[in-house]
């Protein structure tokens, strides 16, 4: 070859080298931008999915703002997702007031979006309460009164539980009086729950719904000097299936316990004092039939003035209205190197599960 030929040859050489380089250059960019694109496509996937899981599980959700999320773990405890707003800061979890661990990196765009639903929520509330009480006279001169119970004679008090709140269950819990004995008595007695009539008819009908025994060493023995005194109360706690219903009437009826054994129960009656009748209470004596002691309706019967507590645990239903996050909707955006990608999901609160570990 001459000398021309070999420069010519040489030149060309150069030229396809070069050619070829520049292509492998390309090609090889090119699979690497291909790489970065799915390994950023896959990472948006599983981060997306993990935000959209975390709200799924979530016991309730709030959305704060556009880049803060706060959901209540079932199991107690509470997760924040928050963006600085800041391309290429992370997306942070707080978990209960923490410290910030970086949950989502390379974020360039967030959008938390609530879509909200009205209901109305049930709970149910336990309180301690006095249903009746008639005590207004206390520290007013008081006296005893005898009432015989003997073949059948009953004493007691006809109620009727009025609640304006929905009720899940109604527990007497304990019943305050101004009872006692006489000296040498030594009967026990029972205090019995029944079905009480109506305002017009105040007795008991139908079996007992439940008793319980006062023992007579538990009673107090009442003091018989006549006159005008003061009276302790007795408290008779009631065990607890003593259940009523609101705006029914009942009764609570003493007899005695054993053999028709006659007792004389005392209880304590106002003798002074200006306050108002027992509207919501009627006292007497019941023989099993048809007439009380004193008459129904009486002037006598109406203004016994008997102190009085029953103490109650009422367990009450109460409904809301709220307004509650029914799911959300997540925009979130992710960059690597010069990539960015950006996506939506949509996820239902339903409850029920922790945030996976990562």
């Amino acid at each position: 070859m001459t000398l021309v030929e070999v420069l010519i040859a040489s030149i060309i050489g150069a030229l396809l080298l070069t050619t070829l380089a520049l292509a492998s250059g390309v090609f090889l960019d090119f699979y690497s931008t291909g790489l970065n694109e799915q390994d950023l496509a896959l990472s948006h996937h599983i981060a997306l999915d993990r935000l959209l899981s975390a709200i799924t599980t979530a016991g309730s959700v709030t959305v704060e703002s556009t880049t803060s999320l706060l959901r209540d773990v079932p199991t107690g405890g509470s997760d924040r997702f928050w963006w600085s707003g800041v391309a290429g800061e992370p997306l942070n979890l707080i978990r209960d007031g923490g410290d910030p661990i970086p949950f989502v990196d390379g974020v360039t765009s967030l959008c938390f979006s609530a879509n909200t639903v009205d209901v109305v929520e049930q709970s149910l509330e336990t309180v301690s309460e006095e249903i009746l009480n008639f005590d207004f006279f206390e520290g007013e001169a008081q006296e005893w009164e005898d009432l015989t119970l003997a073949d059948g004679c009953m004493y007691g008090f006809t109620f009727n539980v009025v609640y304006t709140h929905e009720v899940e269950k109604m527990e007497l819990t304990s019943i305050d009086m101004k009872i006692g004995k006489i000296a040498g008595q030594g009967t026990d007695l029972r205090v019995s729950l029944y079905e009480g009539q109506n305002e017009e008819r105040p007795r008991v009908w139908g079996d007992p719904i439940v008793s319980h025994e006062v023992l007579n060493s538990d009673i107090p023995l009442a003091d018989d000097s006549g006159g005008s005194l003061v009276i302790d109360w007795m408290t008779i706690a009631l065990p607890a299936d003593f259940i009523v219903q609101p705006n029914r009437f009942y009764c609570l009826m003493f007899e005695t316990v054993g053999g028709g054994e006659a007792g004389i129960v005392r209880v304590a009656h106002i003798t002074g004092g200006t306050g108002p009748i027992n509207e919501k209470v009627w006292l007497g004596t019941d023989d099993g039939g048809a007439s009380w002691d004193p008459p129904l309706k009486t002037q006598e019967y109406r203004q016994r003035d008997v102190p009085i507590r029953i103490q109650s645990e009422v367990t009450l239903i109460l409904r809301s209205a709220v307004t509650k996050v029914e799911s959300v909707d997540v925009t979130l955006g992710l960059q690597l190197g010069e990539i960015t990608i950006e996506g939506t999901g949509r996820a239902d609160v339903r409850g029920g599960g922790e945030l996976s570990p990562f």
